[in-house]
């Protein structure tokens, strides 16, 4: 990670940067699937009840959660698409994925939201160019 200082030390607390975004899952295999091959994103720890990928320095987190998972109150994760998202969208379709809606033209560029496996909202954008 870029420049990563302990930023916790006396008389020096501050929030420096988003290291983690976590999200509950309620069966891991299904999410790694989900995180690591139809997203692509790299995996880059796991043990018995979590896992962790690397979004270009942006940690997303997995921990199996006990029960029923609790929605509405997470952040909205955004990722980047480089170029082409209609052909993102169309593999996510192939590969089953719950699209909430077809991509829409913002002012910052091209949207979808989507679903993962254990129903988190996600979002790709593809910057205007």
């Amino acid at each position: 990670m870029p420049n990563q200082k302990k930023f916790c030390m006396l008389g020096e607390s501050k929030v420096s940067y988003v290291c983690y975004i976590w999200y509950y899952v309620s069966n891991l295999d299904r999410a790694l699937t989900f995180y690591r091959d139809v997203l692509g994103l790299k995996l880059v720890g796991q043990w018995s009840n979590g896992a962790t990928f690397d979004a270009n320095n942006l940690m997303i987190g997995l921990h199996i959660q006990e029960g029923e998972i609790q929605r509405g109150n997470e952040p909205l994760v955004t990722f980047h698409i480089d170029s082409n998202i209609e052909k993102f969208y169309d593999m996510l379709k192939k590969h089953g994925v719950k699209l909430l809606g077809q991509i829409v033209e913002e002012p910052i560029g091209k949207v979808v939201s989507l679903e993962d496996p254990d129903g988190h909202v996600l979002s790709l954008h593809e910057p205007r160019r």
